[in-house]
């Protein structure tokens, strides 16, 4: 995987790793999506899913792709955009959640 450093200095790695993505709804309702990992870092992960994800809401990743069985992550949704017909979210783990 090819790395990069952005403007934070943070280095980030570029994954094209599918996730299950799961979160409450503005209702309260569960919402589940799955997700395509654009880049990471050790605190933080850039996803592409198909559905906006409110900005500040709480989500548990599952990533059964990277034959890491039981891993799951999890933590908050730092911003939201519009690419095409998708959403690029912006995702800060939780202390204890990282990404290796």
């Amino acid at each position: 995987m090819a790395k990069r450093r952005d403007s934070r200095g943070s280095e980030r790695t570029l994954s094209n790793a599918l996730v299950k993505l799961k979160w409450q709804g503005a209702s309260g309702e569960p919402r589940f999506a799955p997700g395509k990992v654009l880049d990471c870092s050790e605190s933080g992960i850039r996803i592409e899913v198909a559905e906006p994800i409110q900005i500040r809401s709480y989500v548990t990743l599952d990533a059964p792709e990277l034959n890491m069985a039981g891993w799951a992550g999890w933590g908050s949704v730092r911003y939201c955009v519009s690419r095409r017909s998708k959403y690029i979210i912006g995702l800060e783990l939780s202390a204890g959640a990282r990404w290796n």
